[in-house]
């Protein structure tokens, strides 16, 4: 019987047509946003589904941590208008033992645990795998029920990139010694976000501005780790300079590279970023939440760990 399955160049040509639909969805998006959030950090996702909800590609540009989040979306939409999803073969993960979720908003749903698996899977075994369902088949999840990485509503889950930068870090240090290779030192291992808010003294309106800030990316079997980036499942942009500028009353006192921040080895890890900034006109709120403050980033095969992060208030 003849396969009605595509051979590989038809394959790559469907898979790009669709691509191109899914970046124009994600740029048309970003540029009718009002928040900077969106418009310059580029902080959402976009995708196309099948009629079972299940993924079958992504924007180029779209989020790791989004990716299982649009399929639980589906999930929800199919279960009020009918639908059916199917099960695929799987690489069993058991998060037994993972403590209860907390008050704070660090708790992660099943659906972000899920995504972060997925990434630290294709990231260390095949990263130019598109993102689609079959990658989300892989994994088999084993997590407690209302435990910090499957909260059970009202749990606070916010923060929960955090979390998920956590378990991409647990996924690669568990998997160094098998994949020395393709396995990377702990990056900043977080989504550290600083807010800023307050009352425009040029308008009178209020204002709130929001930015992840990126950090140095872990050290690599051949090569150092990159700089002052965004690491893992997140890769926003960083809001320019002239951006916050023109939009806020706030200045930017100075941006840039902290020195020897990297853990040392024979690879380097990427040094970590530095930005002051100060309002101007009148005072402001500031709201800090991040990870890596306490616990530094650990290196690997010998390679020293990297500094920690802190939030400063200068006079």
């Amino acid at each position: 019987m003849k396969s009605s399955a595509p051979d590989a160049i038809t394959l790559e040509i469907l898979y790009n047509a669709l691509k191109s639909v899914g970046d124009e969805t994600f740029i048309a998006l970003m540029r009718s946003a009002y928040s900077t959030n969106i418009k310059e950090r580029r902080d959402h996702s976009t995708a196309i589904m099948d009629t079972a909800g299940r993924l079958v590609v992504q924007a180029e540009s779209s989020l790791p941590v989004h990716v299982a989040s649009m399929t639980g979306l589906m999930s929800k939409l199919l279960d009020k208008f009918g639908g059916d999803i199917h099960d695929g073969e799987a690489i069993r993960f058991d998060f037994t033992g993972t403590a209860t979720q907390v008050d704070g908003n660090i708790n992660v749903t099943a659906n972000a645990t899920h995504s972060a698996v997925c990434y630290a899977l294709k990231a260390l075994l095949d990263p130019e795998v598109p993102n689609n369902q079959g990658v989300l088949d892989i994994p088999e999840l084993v997590i407690d029920k209302g435990s910090l990485l499957d909260a059970a509503f009202p749990a606070p889950v916010a923060a929960r990139a955090n979390t998920c930068q956590r378990i991409v870090d647990v996924i690669i240090g568990a998997l160094a010694e098998a994949l020395p290779e393709q396995a990377v030192a702990a990056a900043n291992g977080a989504n550290t976000t600083a807010v800023f808010s307050g009352t425009d003294p040029r308008s009178g309106a209020g204002y709130l501005y929001l930015e992840t800030l990126g950090g140095g990316f872990g050290g690599r079997a051949a090569k150092d780790g990159r700089d002052g980036v965004q690491v893992h499942i997140t890769n926003t942009s960083n809001l320019p300079v002239e951006a916050i500028e023109m939009e806020y009353p706030l200045m930017v006192e100075s941006y840039g590279l902290i020195k020897d921040s990297g853990g040392a080895g024979t690879y380097r890890g990427g040094m970590g970023l530095s930005r002051v900034i100060r309002p101007v006109g009148a005072a402001c709120q500031f709201n800090g939440a991040g990870e890596r403050f306490t616990h530094q980033p650990w290196g690997l095969f010998g390679g020293a760990a990297g500094a920690s992060g802190r939030f400063r208030h200068v006079d």
